[in-house]
């Protein structure tokens, strides 16, 4: 399970167990829930996604897959989502995603745990 805290006290939770990511309200409602069984459709994806970890890019959603060893961009209000696939660690790619980060400019820093690196990609997912 990841999380994110939102500067309105607003809280993001990636629910791997039921295939989600749920907005809650600092008062604990359920906001919004994103079905993430029918966006791993929709986005080719073979596997149900397993979320690892989240983070905000310019208002998106960034979700690291363990299942498609993928990052998933989703716009979380009109539910369309960008798919991330690694090359490969053969191929400057990562092989385990264990947290996300982005900063100012957009970039996504993929923590690669297995690999003991950072791999660092553009808004667009290129190297």
């Amino acid at each position: 399970m990841a999380f994110i805290t939102l500067d309105n006290g607003n809280i993001w939770v990636a629910d791997t167990q039921n295939a989600r990511i749920c907005l809650f309200s600092k008062e604990g409602k359920n906001l919004k829930e994103i079905n993430l069984l029918e966006l791993g459709k929709k986005a080719g994806l073979v596997d149900p996604p397993a979320i690892v970890d989240i983070c905000l890019s310019n208002n998106n959603l960034l979700a690291g897959d363990a299942a498609s060893n993928s990052v998933l961009e989703i716009n979380p209000d009109t539910l369309s989502i960008r798919v991330f696939k690694s090359p490969g660690a053969d191929n400057g790619g990562w092989f385990q995603i264990s947290h996300l980060f982005t900063d100012n400019q957009q970039r996504i820093y993929i923590d690669d745990l297995a690999l003991g690196k950072i791999i660092i990609l553009d808004k667009d997912g290129k190297y």
